[in-house]
């Protein structure tokens, strides 16, 4: 299973995403998380840094806003789409990862069940993915 993967405690995945176990997170904890050190070798939009870099995610760019689905079909019934967060506000799509580059990212935390331990955030049963932009 590939989210076993990224759930060691201090490894990286082929891809190069940090495990959960980094960070000093209390509680629930990121299936995957991309920093600025992870993200120094990327250009372009956000989105496609992640879909090469995290192996879970599953993306459907046919529609006007890709569709992303952090867990299987299955486990979810409905839509699959998990929260996304920019700076702690709530995206209104998934277009936002398409319209943020990758230079001006600091952070991307992704829950794939859908629950963190970061407070103001509300848990999504479609799993959370949180970005942090670095500040000029």
């Amino acid at each position: 299973m590939v989210l076993a993967a990224v759930s060691m405690t201090g490894c990286l995945t082929p891809g190069g995403v940090r495990s959960e176990g980094e960070g000093g997170y209390r509680g629930h904890k990121p299936s995957a998380v991309l920093d600025r050190d992870d993200l120094s070798d990327e250009s372009g939009m956000l989105l496609d840094a992640m879909v090469r870099r995290i192996p879970f995610m599953r993306i459907n760019v046919e529609l006007t806003c890709p569709a992303i689905a952090l867990r299987g079909v299955n486990t979810v019934p409905g839509l699959t789409e998990p929260e996304i967060y920019v700076d702690g506000l709530r995206g209104a799509d998934t277009c936002i990862l398409n319209n943020l580059a990758v230079s001006d990212v600091r952070r991307v935390e992704v829950y794939s069940q859908g629950v963190t331990s970061r407070p103001g955030y509300v848990t999504s049963p479609r799993g959370l993915i949180l970005i942090f932009t670095r500040q000029r």
